[in-house]
């Protein structure tokens, strides 16, 4: 009777056993080809090798046109050798390169770009067709303060100004899910996780209204940093000064 039974990648062993008494007696030991019919598992994938998701499982932000995409992948009877990738579902014009872990990744404008890709290890198994979306996003958002109290600032001509009351609130556009943030003399004095009210659509970038209402802006001269910071991680900033005097 057959008591063990074992695989490496490219052999496999059989040691078959006959109870002799009271003790089993190794008769024949069999080495073969080991014939490995299994696909490479769903690799997982990302921007950074060392935060990697299961791919298609999200969709993945960059401030990149070029860039590296990372892979990692599990055949537990052989390893992954080569990819095939390309933007088109059948992978038209694409052929198998050696895979190492990573591929360059090169587009020529922004927005969201859709890859096809499948692995094959080095018994020939082959992968189902992957999709993953990847949005690339290399532009600043929109930042316009559109009022600070109650009056329409015109930062063409000026960028200080005079208002009577403390803590005027703070109006503006920017790009749509955007984090806003007000520092006053370099103290961080309002935030905005995300904007997403009254939001406009777009050719580019959807824009929403913000409004944030301050607390360090009381009497005398202060200086105003607003910071906007878009999903990708792009960054666009105005500065101001305001005096208060009521």
């Amino acid at each position: 009777m057959t008591l063990l039974s074992t695989s490496t990648g490219k052999l496999s062993i059989k040691a078959i056993f006959t109870v002799d008494g009271d003790y089993p007696k190794l008769t024949t030991i069999y080495l073969g080809p080991h014939d490995d019919t299994k696909k490479p598992e769903r690799p997982k994938v990302g921007l950074k090798n060392s935060n990697l998701k299961t791919a298609e499982s999200k969709t993945f932000t960059t401030t990149k046109k070029d860039f590296k995409f990372y892979f990692n992948v599990s055949d537990k009877d052989s390893s992954v050798k080569y990819i095939k990738i390309a933007q088109s579902k059948d992978l038209k014009g694409a052929s198998w390169k050696s895979y190492d872990g990573d591929i360059k990744l090169s587009f020529d404008n922004d927005g969201k770009k859709n890859i096809y890709f499948k692995l094959k290890d080095e018994n020939g198994n082959i992968t189902d067709t992957f999709k993953q979306t990847i949005k690339v996003d290399s532009t600043v958002p929109e930042l316009t303060i559109t009022k600070i109290g109650t009056f329409v600032p015109d930062f063409t001509k000026f960028n200080d100004y005079i208002y009577t009351a403390e803590n005027p609130t703070i109006e503006g556009i920017t790009e749509e899910d955007s984090m806003i943030l007000l520092y006053v003399d370099g103290k961080e004095d309002a935030r905005l996780s995300e904007v997403t009210t009254n939001c406009i659509d777009k050719d580019g970038p959807d824009t929403c209204s913000f409004q944030l209402a301050p607390t360090l802006i009381t009497n005398g001269k202060h200086s105003l940093y607003l910071l906007s910071e878009d999903p990708a991680g792009n960054q666009t900033q105005k500065e101001l000064t305001i005096s208060i005097n009521p």
